[in-house]
């Protein structure tokens, strides 16, 4: 989760990249965006990151069905209809940790840290 100033597509993407960027080349291979116009610059995302972008068809929320609910989990912090402009980033930060500490039947009863963690120790040893 990153906590963004404004919805310009450039400040979004760039969010984006800062917050991946800590992450080792080729992690992410896709990234799928509804049709918000704070995706535009998509383009500057697929070149710094080398992957691909695709966009979801428009009422089909379904082809980011992960997306949508991680987006649930988010609405039990900050309900639908607020905004998490009063939240400092520290609690940002927190909700981000309560969410990605939860184990998951997709991942087979794993966190999404510990998926990544065992996906960065096997890089390490490749």
């Amino acid at each position: 989760m990153v906590k963004v100033p404004t919805k310009d597509s450039q400040v979004v993407v760039r969010s984006i990249i800062e917050a991946l960027d800590e992450y080792p080349k080729g992690l992410v291979k896709t990234i799928t965006f509804d049709n918000g116009r704070e995706f535009s610059h998509y383009r500057i995302l697929e070149e710094a990151l080398n992957c691909e972008v695709y966009f979801a068809d428009p009422y089909k929320a379904y082809q980011r069905g992960l997306n949508e609910n991680i987006n649930r989990e988010c609405r039990r912090y900050v309900p639908k209809g607020k905004s998490f402009a009063h939240k400092c980033d520290e609690e940002v930060d927190e909700i981000e940790k309560s969410i990605n500490s939860k184990p998951r039947k997709s991942l087979k009863w794993k966190t999404p840290y510990e998926v990544l963690q065992d996906y960065l120790n096997f890089a390490l040893q490749t």
